[in-house]
């Protein structure tokens, strides 16, 4: 999303979780939220109060609860990320939240979630041939999966578009059994 925003590629973005303080504190302002990561050149603002997100190049990221899955009528978006859906009480909110995907040429939703025995993969399975749905699992442990990259890290081979000083630092230092 962070890519998106920064490039100019995606002006109007929908931020969506369980709740609304879970895209704060997860999605927003968390480790790994948009603040977080942002760079030094493309810094985007935070309104709590407003739920939103503006970018200096005008970029607009809107949060939204899916608990309240009818704020998700209305809206357009050109982009939306959906975090966790397999928390979501209410799963009429990721209906809700394809309606708003009609801005710009390509709408993309990306959807995220830890899996669970539930119905969502049925739901994701039966999506319209223009919503593209890559499954993955993990079957490994986070160390092992990272080992590669870190090896990657270690011998030069990785660039970023970016300074992420926290993160090299972290690939850098991982190492088996550790």
């Amino acid at each position: 999303m962070r890519w998106l925003a920064e490039s100019g590629r995606g002006r109007h973005i929908a931020l969506v979780g369980e709740r609304l303080d879970d895209v704060r504190h997860v999605m927003v302002e968390g480790a790994s939220g948009v603040l977080a990561v942002a760079s030094a050149q493309q810094r985007s603002r935070w309104y709590p109060s407003r739920r939103l997100l503006i970018w200096e190049n005008g970029c607009k990221a809107r949060c939204f609860a899916a608990e309240a899955p009818d704020q998700l009528r209305g809206p357009e978006f050109e982009h939306g990320l959906a975090d966790e859906i397999a928390k979501w009480q209410y799963p009429e909110a990721l209906d809700n939240l394809l309606l708003p995907l009609r801005r710009g040429d390509q709408p993309r939703l990306r959807a995220t979630t830890t899996p669970r025995p539930l119905s969502w993969l049925k739901q994701l399975a039966q999506a319209p041939d223009t919503v593209l749905v890559r499954r993955a699992r993990a079957m490994r442990a986070k160390q092992e999966r990272a080992q590669p990259i870190a090896a990657a890290y270690a011998r030069g081979e990785v660039r970023h578009a970016g300074v992420f000083e926290t993160l090299c630092d972290q690939m850098c230092a991982l190492k088996p059994g550790a």
